[in-house]
């Protein structure tokens, strides 16, 4: 059976209670003895009972009073990680926890703290680094690339997937199947997120640009096997067509004007 440091500080508090409750028991047997006056062992008696009863307070109160100023010593700590928990690291135990039994302890989670809030604040900016790289790759490219977590949202998309999709954007991390794709589309994504393995490349007739564009999926694992999310890379896309088409209804609107 596991005990608590509190469990232990109790059963502690009662063998020191219950041996002196023996100690004053045994005093009090000898005192009877014919070769102590009356009076005196009247003294002692009484004495012995003022004690014993001074004991039995002290012990209840210790009892149940430790534990309590053990956890209002800890309260501050228990805090900070609650806090830590919900993945808030800009706080700090107050200096005027840093004094009493858990002093070392507490100036041991603020170093941790800091040490969390330097790491976070690195992992956040190597992510950002690593966003950054993948944004800028995804524009530069002549395909089309989209991405999902694995709740099939959309997280990243590029501006020619956009276009040939009609994605208005992935800020609010839309749904992927939540657009009006063109049939065979639909179909290819629907298949994709649903099986969530690898299928074989597509060729699909997308009538916006008149052309084939050649569909591609991958699947994005975590370190334990676990699908995250898809990359949907379309190849083969006549940019031209794509981005002709709005500048050319364009110009005929200026004409007509």
């Amino acid at each position: 059976m596991h005990l608590t440091f509190q469990d232990k500080l109790r059963i502690i508090v009662i063998i020191l209670l219950a041996i002196l409750i023996i100690n004053a028991c045994f005093i009090l047997y000898k005192i009877n003895s014919n070769m102590i006056p009356d009076f005196i062992q009247e003294r002692i008696a009484t004495v012995q009972y003022i004690f014993l009863f001074i004991e039995i307070i002290l012990g209840i109160m210790l009892l149940f009073y430790v534990p309590m100023i053990l956890h209002q010593s800890l309260k501050p700590i228990e805090s900070v990680f609650e806090e830590l928990r919900r993945g808030k690291y800009d706080i700090s135990i107050p200096e005027e926890y840093h004094r009493g039994p858990v002093a070392k302890l507490i100036t041991s989670t603020n170093i941790m703290i800091n040490n969390l809030k330097l790491f976070d604040k690195e992992k956040k900016g190597k992510i950002l680094e690593y966003v950054q790289r993948i944004n800028f790759i995804m524009e530069q490219t002549d395909d089309g690339i989209l991405i999902t977590n694995e709740k099939d949202k959309i997280v990243m998309i590029n501006k020619h997937a956009q276009n040939l999709l009609g994605v208005v954007s992935a800020e609010d991390q839309p749904p992927l199947l939540d657009f009006h794709y063109e049939a065979e589309v639909k179909k290819f994504f629907q298949e994709a997120s649903s099986q969530r393995i690898l299928i074989s490349e597509r060729k699909i007739y997308i009538q916006k640009i008149k052309k084939h564009v050649s569909f591609h999926v991958g699947i994005i694992h975590d370190d334990k096997g676990e699908v995250r999310g898809m990359v949907f890379v379309l190849t083969g896309i006549d940019l031209k067509k794509l981005y002709e088409l709005p500048r050319s209804e364009d110009g005929k609107r200026k004409s007509e004007g």
